[in-house]
């Protein structure tokens, strides 16, 4: 009975996969950031004109939509291919949007 381990890389992945990883950790940090200055300014600052509320509200839609791009990526690439090296090759459809916001 022979143990295999886990198979050899032909690349390293600490400057590919490691970096997704700390990335989207961090923007998932600000994105939370971001969501708590959303509330606080609705809560102390009601009297500001309509536009200037839509704007704070634009920002905090889009910033939601780029943390879902970047947690999605995340996922495709460490969780539903894991150890599968040749996925890396191939960009998800998330990663093609998320240069486009």
């Amino acid at each position: 009975m022979s143990t295999s381990g886990p198979p050899i890389l032909p690349f390293s992945v600490d400057n590919t996969l490691g970096a997704l990883l700390i990335g989207s950790l961090v923007a998932a940090a600000f994105w939370g950031v971001t969501s708590v200055q959303t509330y606080i300014y609705y809560h102390r600052y009601p009297d500001d004109p309509l536009f200037l509320k839509l704007v704070v509200v634009v920002l905090w839609i889009l910033d939601t939509f780029d943390a879902c791009l970047t947690s999605h990526i995340a996922y495709h690439y460490l969780v539903t291919n894991y150890m599968n090296p040749k996925s890396i090759a191939i960009p998800v459809w998330t990663l093609i949007v998320s240069h486009f916001v």
